[in-house]
């Protein structure tokens, strides 16, 4: 899904200059350099401004996997108010 919907922005950008595109996604498209954004701007190298914005971020959102796995409830997306930013 997300080298689709990169690629789709791509060409979006390239057929239209000057034009803003603006996708609004789940988190898990967002996170890392493997998501929309990242895969985005592998396209475009350094052609296009590329900012992505995650609202509301949990820890686990915000973080590799694994790194939050020292922090009380981390495993249980039960207590995820429990470890925000």
């Amino acid at each position: 899904w997300d080298e689709t919907m990169a690629g789709n922005a791509y060409t979006w950008t390239r057929q239209n200059p000057g034009g803003l595109m603006i996708g609004l996604v789940g988190a898990d498209h967002v996170k890392f350099s493997k998501g929309i954004p990242g895969r985005f701007a592998r396209l475009v190298g350094n052609n296009k401004e590329n900012i992505s914005v995650l609202l509301n971020p949990t820890l686990i959102d915000s973080r590799p996997p694994g790194s939050v796995a020292g922090y009380q409830n981390s495993d249980s997306s039960f207590y995820f108010n429990d470890i925000t930013l």
